[in-house]
């Protein structure tokens, strides 16, 4: 199942560090004032990719074939992707790691490991 980061705060740069069975994912997000957005890097096994614009309703890092992904969803109805530092802190956005077993049901196949 989905869990929320819940430990997102109004820093313009945070590091966490998700525990996925017995590794260590990297999530580093990044708020960008000039063109008020928030942005992402991830890194995992010693690989790192960086720049996913946080956007709604998708998977972010499909394409990386990773075998788990992150989403952002918000709460107030808008459709509106964050945009202000305190998006996440005030609870407007929230922010999800999709675990392996979730990405196998979502793609219907194995994921790679």
């Amino acid at each position: 199942m989905a869990f929320q980061i819940t430990n997102i705060t109004d820093e313009p740069s945070q590091r966490h560090v998700i525990l996925s069975g017995d590794e260590e994912i990297i999530f580093t997000l990044h708020f960008y004032s000039t063109v008020q957005m928030w942005a992402f890097d991830v890194s995992w096994r010693g690989a790192q990719f960086n720049g996913f614009a946080v956007s709604l309703g998708c998977l972010h890092i499909q394409a990386l074939n990773w075998p788990f992904d992150f989403f952002c969803s918000v709460t107030d109805g808008s459709g509106m992707a964050p945009f202000r530092l305190g998006d996440f802190s005030e609870g407007r956005a929230e922010m999800y790691f999709v675990p392996p077993d979730e990405m196998e049901a979502f793609r219907g196949v194995e994921v790679p490991t």
